[in-house]
């Protein structure tokens, strides 16, 4: 792996055109292959001019405000990412003019934490099966780094954003807190190997009955899986009923679950550290950061560095918990778009706004229209852009999102897509528990001492201990 490539250098690469290429496969260590297809082949791509996309696409970034989605606080935006970079392949190096993408098990199994298919785990372990923490000059947890400041994980992508990367050391903080409960209760197996079973499962748990229901809402979801209390979950696909292989169609990969773009906030206040001063009142306040701020890039949420003093999350800042002051929520899923995000870092002659670039991707992707599948699909298509024009897919999802739930949540075509994409690769896993163990809950196992099948990732956060106030932050940072 190399750990010296820079989060820059990731950023520059997934800004690259996208390859057409029907026939990519990779062989995993479980015999899966993942293939990049599409659901509805025999659907003619979209006709579009360049220009077309370009003048819709700097409407996303001029027109009305962003509006907050208080169904999905903010810190989903960032486990969609990093959910995203586990079922799909990672850029193992750079060779100046693209990259050399190697093999990754397509499926939920964290291998962007603990390596791939386990070779690399090592350089993530220390002696007594623990994962690797790094800490800044203040003591804050942070990711393990070499002295450059490069990140020594799994995935260079889980260090693009202050926010990702701190997911990233989120299930890091689990892994270590399953292996001490493991050793407490005197475990006689593989304790490494059992510790990333359960992370693995409840991590899948919370993508199906946690993400999943926010995204798509609780009546598509459970047309399609059984509710969580079910005694044997059961699941139901409508488009993607062989799930003997791990799919990766394009309408998921290039149009439908690229909504999470819509979700990202121009700004975050990452905790309520008073660490900015107010030019009216004179007092020391908290301050929202910028994501990205060309100006001061010291100041902004770029990752590829080590984390800079006071920049720990406050979970409560970014999830719900009872007994804490509410969060951040993410943007709605709308075809509006954060202001930062018309103009992503990278080459500056070729800077071009995160709406222009996934346009162009659908279009490369040969995709067809909204329109086109919604039809296919038997669900009631909305509006043409114009009397003679459909609309680009990833367009088409984010306005049906807006136009059937305000944003709140995707509609019937995208949201179908993705939750059946999940689920189908839930299933064709070997290894996971709607596999090997459907009857399987996280009340079951008893690890987390969890008392009911109603599990979040704010468990998670809880379990491993982060920071949920001020209070918290103040006890662990050397101020």
């Amino acid at each position: 792996m190399n750990h010296g490539s820079s989060s820059l250098d990731v950023v520059r690469a997934f800004r690259l055109s996208p390859r057409k290429d029907k026939s990519r496969k990779a062989h995993t260590s479980r015999g899966i292959k993942p293939v990049t297809f599409k659901i509805f082949p025999d659907l003619p791509a979209l006709e579009i001019e360049e220009q077309e996309l370009s003048i819709l696409a700097k409407a996303m970034h001029t027109g009305r405000t962003p509006k907050t989605n208080p169904r999905i606080p903010a810190a989903y935006t960032y486990f969609g990412q990093f959910l995203s970079h586990d079922i799909t392949a990672i850029p193992q190096k750079f060779s100046g003019k693209a990259w050399i993408v190697g093999d990754q098990s397509p499926c939920m199994d964290l291998d962007s934490v603990y390596g791939k298919f386990g070779e690399n785990r090592n350089s993530f372990l220390n002696k007594s099966h623990l994962l690797k923490i790094g800490k800044n000059s203040l003591g804050e947890d942070d990711l393990p780094r070499d002295p450059s400041g490069s990140p020594i994980i799994a995935d260079l992508r889980n260090d693009m954003s202050i926010m990702i990367a701190q997911m990233h050391l989120l299930f890091l903080k689990v892994h270590n807190q399953l292996v001490k409960k493991l050793k407490s209760t005197s475990f006689k197996g593989d304790i490494f190997a059992e510790a990333k079973k359960q992370l693995c499962w409840h991590y899948q748990w919370i993508i199906v009955h946690d993400y999943l229901k926010r995204l798509v809402g609780e009546e598509l979801l459970y047309s399609k899986v059984s509710l969580p209390d079910a005694p044997k979950a059961k699941v139901k696909l409508s488009y993607l009923q062989d799930a003997s292989f791990t799919y990766l169609p394009l309408e998921f990969t290039g149009a439908a679950y690229r909504m999470g773009h819509s979700m990202i906030r121009p700004s975050y206040y990452l905790n309520e550290i008073p660490n900015a001063r107010n030019p009216h009142t004179g007092r020391a306040e908290a301050r929202a950061y910028q994501i990205f701020d060309f100006d001061k890039r010291e100041e902004d949420l770029r990752g590829g560095r080590k984390l800079p003093d006071y920049f720990s999350l406050q979970w409560n800042r970014f999830l719900e918990f009872e007994d804490h002051p509410g969060p951040q929520y993410s943007q709605r899923i709308d075809t509006s778009m954060a202001g930062p995000m018309s103009k992503i870092p990278g080459d500056e002659e070729e800077a071009v706004s995160m709406a222009e670039q996934n346009l162009r991707r659908g279009l490369s992707f040969e995709l067809p229209s909204g329109q086109a599948l919604a039809k296919k699909m038997g669900i009631k298509a909305l509006k043409k852009l114009s009397p003679n024009q459909e609309t680009p897919l990833w367009y088409y999802v984010l306005q049906e999102a807006e136009h059937y739930h305000d944003g709140t949540q995707l509609g019937p075509l995208g949201g179908q897509i993705i939750a059946e994409v999940f689920l189908a690769k839930l299933l064709a896993d070997p290894e996971s528990f709607l596999h090997q163990h459907p009857g399987w809950g996280p009340d079951k196992e008893g690890i987390l001492e969890q008392e009911s099948s109603h599990f979040e990732l704010k468990d998670l956060v809880r379990f491993a201990d982060m920071p949920l106030s001020l209070a918290d932050l103040e006890a662990r940072i050397q101020f």
